[in-house]
């Protein structure tokens, strides 16, 4: 949330710039490597790539979460036949869907010729591309922006809010000015979060 406190652009918007990119790097002769967060939007950015009917290649943590999400009655794409995981080089043509995490791996250090993006909300911050050292980011987020969140935590008449990442002292600002109190939610105090259930 630390770069959540400006509005995340309209969802086609960013959709459609993100799909511009990866069809411009394909018609250039580049593989196209988008990087998402896992699990949610990874899983987004191949809905919209499939969408646009760009055959793709994921990583086997994003296939394992697509299947999952079909499981549960919730399918990603309704074309698998674009849809294969990833196993040593892509064809010429395929879009590369890989975790955000997985920057440096070394299946993507091996591609000659790729071309990387990043779809996340990381990208409301204006030097986010050279952070990730990708070609463009594009502001798609598995969650809400800050103006957003503070709107719900106030629908939902809440006192505090615990984030489990992005505390900043904009978040605490914008919490405050509502009246609500934002708290940390750290891997460093895993039982904070037990006591949400107390009874």
């Amino acid at each position: 949330l630390a770069g959540f406190a400006r509005r995340l652009p309209p969802r086609a918007e960013a959709e459609a710039a993100l799909v511009a990119a990866v069809e411009r790097a394909l018609d250039d002769g580049a593989t196209p490597v988008v990087l998402a967060p896992m699990p949610g939007t990874a899983a987004e950015v191949v809905a919209i790539l499939a969408a646009a009917a760009l055959p793709l290649r994921v990583h086997a943590r994003v296939a394992d979460w697509i299947e999952a999400y079909g499981r549960l009655g919730l399918p990603v794409t309704a074309s698998r036949k674009l849809l294969r995981t990833f196993r040593g080089s892509p064809a010429r043509g395929e879009v590369v869907v890989w975790p955000l995490e997985g920057r440096n791996a070394a299946a993507i250090g091996r591609l000659r010729t790729a071309r990387l993006f990043a779809a996340t909300g990381m990208a409301l911050d204006a030097d986010a591309a050279a952070r990730l050292r990708v070609e463009a980011a594009f502001a798609l987020a598995g969650h809400g922006d800050l103006p957003s969140l503070v709107a719900h935590a106030q629908a939902a008449e809440g006192r505090d809010v615990w984030l489990t990442s992005g505390m900043s002292d904009a978040a605490l600002r914008a919490f405050g000015a509502a009246g609500i109190r934002a708290h940390a939610l750290s891997a460093r105090r895993p039982m904070q979060q037990m006591t949400l259930f107390a009874l």
